[in-house]
């Protein structure tokens, strides 16, 4: 059998949280939501319940740290039933919960209602405690607060404060003997017993802490929560007495009886390492057996009927059967679901094809299993088995099994995952046929975004927190995934890179939850962004203007895309667009687009990392060395050089003196090297750059004058073809070795290969064998640039040498 071990779920003795409480329920903080970005359609709350905190997330151990119900409710509704309805229960919950010590000690010291403290005075908690009927209540009540502030260490990993043992026990004996003092009453027999058990625990006294239950505890007949709560203390009392197996059955056991410890005994049973047939065998009835199966089912990745059908088989109404199913659901989708990335279109993980078989089996499996069953749980299992013969591929098998549905019968979320199933089969409808179910799977989108805004309440810009867009937000979440993984690369398979861009765009407006910001850029993911900004020809930019401002384009599928964004403020596209044209070359038009930008727009800046100051462009100076930069110290825009190079072109075609065109020539080939990542001006054509650009193999058409100079090139070729002054013919060959050298690649996996000696790496290697360096040694040897350019670059002198 399987031996558990979860690493990152800990068992602290000294843990407040569950050792510190009658009357306090420690909440764990807030954390980046284990949701984002999983590749889901399927609703995480879908089966609600008291096994929400067990939804299956392949990069997560729990789907959230909060307890199921809370402690605290439970046990004001216990102290209300024993004390009597009148006393308020927000009064027992300040008093338990939120009243300082001062109060606390005031309460101590009254002797009648007229001694409390102001802020209590009318406190009904506080007024019942003082009657003489309920003093034994009273000393209790004091009795856990002391508790309270004695085990109660905020821990501090730099300087952790003592435990004091003694005082612990000391307290602990006490409680132990109050047990005999209130023997008439039941409710605060039990409560003493657990505290003395607890607290026993915390001193370390692990046998004396079993003997309290066993002897005064596990005897009792007792519907309290309190029960749970002291097994839960009992199983920590042997784990650390050394009976693993042991307690991993009692958390099994606190884990299906008590909501409100779920998680925590759960965490616990995991952390326990012992073969699982141990606890098989302290097994005794259905119950038993049906809570180790659950715990199991919750604990594994692995995709297996065994834990859910042991539960199905045992009691096929059980709680658990819901959301265990759900979890296989989660774990088939995350296989069959392809993620996709405009940026990264390959990003999804291999699967192999033995995987493949075992997951269609497996589906297979699960589908069948979730057309079994019966009363309350059957809407649930028929939209299961309709969601994967979906995932399957079967989108007939699915429409059929959703008419099975009476949507009116069905609870929400069962009902909106319904809606879901619909367009889903909708969507593979119009995969096959443009003009299918438009208007209702237009309806259906707009239904998600809608759902998607409700999910903003309570969210300061979620957009500020990158990791966290979809926390608490499945709407969200399913609406990105549509858009991103379906809508998208249909568009692409169509050819049509505008629509799939703007899908893109749409997808992350469910980042916001639905809600469009005022400019276009705001609503960016940084993937999205990144393939506008890198991947977009100017055709395809000008076919998103014109699907943004051409109301007769704006039907069925494109008009839900396109609502809202076509309201944003769109400078940025019109900025890309120049962007795009300076890449081709095509400075005419570049201008023209570059001046419909207001005289306000601002330019994205760009800082250098070392100096901590922002960097300006100077394209047209000529540079030996590319490093150290010579930048510019003013502003110097897009425009700017597009207006630059534009003057230039317009010379060079009116030009007829060869040395004049010549110089012009070399002008314009240091205006486009300076723009590659070797230059100082790469922010006219790139909005980002990294040290790893150097040497990279280009992707696109711009890019090889981005990364190998290839257009600079040309024009120094030219340049030096039409001049006939020997200094300036050679320097322009030494540019032409520059940008021969730039057109090295480097292999797949020889950029980090370690070479102890430099002059046998191949980038070595090729640039000392430039082609340009023999025609500049050969036919420049005498020129003054010639023994400038040799003191300067050191592959020149190492070619000569």
């Amino acid at each position: 059998m399987m031996s558990y071990k979860k690493s990152l779920i800990f068992f602290s003795l000294f843990l407040a949280a569950y050792f510190g409480e009658i009357a306090v329920n420690i909440a764990c903080g807030p954390e980046i939501d284990p949701y984002d970005n999983q590749t889901t359609y399927f609703l995480p709350n879908i089966e609600t319940g008291s096994y929400s905190a067990f939804q299956y997330i392949p990069y997560k151990f729990l789907y959230t740290e909060n307890e199921p119900q809370s402690e605290a409710a439970i046990n004001l509704d216990e102290w209300r039933d024993y004390l009597g309805k009148r006393v308020k229960k927000e009064d027992i919950q300040f008093l338990m919960y939120q009243a300082d010590s001062l109060t606390i000690a005031t309460l101590n010291q009254a002797i009648g209602v007229e001694h409390l403290a102001d802020s209590v005075a009318q406190n009904t908690f506080a007024q019942t405690l003082l009657k003489k009927k309920y003093s034994n209540a009273k000393a209790y009540f004091l009795f856990t607060k002391k508790a309270e502030y004695l085990t109660f260490i905020p821990y501090n990993y730099w300087d952790p404060s003592p435990v004091n043992y003694s005082e612990i026990l000391s307290l602990a004996e006490e409680a132990e003997e109050k047990i005999g003092t209130v023997q008439g009453d039941r409710f605060l027999k039990l409560r003493y017993a657990y505290q003395a058990a607890r607290l026993y625990l915390y001193a370390k006294e692990y046998e004396k802490s079993m003997s309290i239950y066993e002897h005064y505890i596990a005897p009792t007949h007792s519907k309290s929560a309190v029960m749970g709560w002291a097994m839960s203390n009992y199983a920590g009392a042997k784990r650390w007495n050394g009976q693993l197996a042991e307690a991993a059955f009692l958390y099994a056991k606190v884990f299906s009886s008590n909501p409100e410890r779920r998680v925590l005994a759960y965490k616990n049973f995991n952390y326990i390492d012992v073969p699982i047939d141990e606890v098989e065998s302290l097994t005794t009835t259905n119950a038993d057996r049906i809570s180790l199966a659950a715990i199991l089912g919750f604990s594994t990745s692995d995709m297996t009927m065994e834990y859910l059908q042991t539960c199905f088989d045992l009691d096929k109404r059980n709680e658990a059967i819901g959301m265990l199913l759900t979890r296989e659901i989660n774990k088939i989708e995350g296989q069959l679901i392809t993620p996709y990335s405009l940026s990264w279109p390959n990003y999804n993980l291999y699967i192999q094809q033995e995987d493949k078989d075992r997951v269609t089996q497996h589906a297979e499996e699960v589908k069948n299993f979730a057309l079994k069953l019966s009363g309350k749980q059957k809407g649930l299992g028929v939209l299961s088995a309709s969601y994967i013969s979906w995932l399957q591929g079967n989108n007939d098998e699915a429409k059929v099994l959703l008419k099975r549905i009476d949507i009116n019968k069905l609870a929400s979320p069962q009902s909106d995952q319904y809606q879901v199933n619909k367009m889903l089969t909708q969507l593979t409808d119009w995969q096959k046929d443009a003009t299918v179910h438009q208007e209702g799977l237009v309806e259906t989108l707009a239904w998600l975004s809608e759902k998607s805004k409700t999910e903003a309440t309570g969210k300061d810009n979620p957009r500020d927190y990158y990791s966290a867009y979809f926390a608490d937000a499945p709407y969200s979440l399913i609406g990105k995934n549509i858009l991103s993984n379906i809508l998208v690369p249909q568009y692409l398979a169509k050819g049509d890179t505008a629509m799939a861009s703007l899908s893109a765009l749409k997808a992350d407006v469910f980042s916001n939850h639905g809600i469009v910001q005022d400019t276009l850029e705001k609503n960016f993911s940084y993937g999205t962004e990144l393939f506008w900004k890198k991947y977009l020809s100017p055709k395809s930019i000008l076919e998103i203007r014109d699907y943004l401002e051409s109301p007769e384009k704006q039907q069925g599928v494109t008009k839900y895309i396109l609502d809202g964004i076509t309201k944003t403020d769109q400078n940025a596209l019109t900025e890309l667009l120049g962007t795009a044209y300076l890449r081709i070359h095509d400075y005419a038009n570049a201008v023209k687009s570059l001046k419909q930008l207001p005289k306000t727009y601002v330019y994205q800046s760009f800082n250098d990392y070392y100096a901590d100051q922002e960097v300006y462009a100077k394209p047209f100076i000529t540079m030996n060395n590319d490093y150290p930069k010579d930048r510019g110290s003013q502003p110097y825009y897009k425009l700017d050089f597009a207006k630059q190079m534009l003057q230039l072109q317009e010379k060079a075609n009116a030009e007829k003196d060869l040395d004049k065109l010549a110089n012009i020539f070399f002008m314009m080939a240091n205006g486009v090297y300076q723009t590659s990542t070797f230059g100082n001006s790469w922010m006219m054509v790139s909005y980002e750059w990294s040290s790893t650009d150097a040497h990279s193999k280009p992707e696109l058409g711009w890019e090889y004058d981005y990364l190998q100079a290839r257009q600079a090139k040309v024009w120094y070729e030219k340049a030096r073809s039409l001049s006939k002054n020997q200094e300036f013919r050679a320097r322009c060959t030494f540019m032409l070795a520059k940008c021969e050298q730039k057109e090295f690649v480097y292999p797949q996996e020889g950029r980090w290969a370690y070479y102890e000696i430099f002059s046998q790496s191949p980038f070595y290697q090729y640039s000392v064998h430039n082609k340009y360096f023999a025609e500049l040694q050969k036919g420049y040897a005498q020129t003054e640039f010639y023994q400038s350019a040799m003191r300067a670059c050191s592959y020149l002198r190492d070619f000569i040498n």
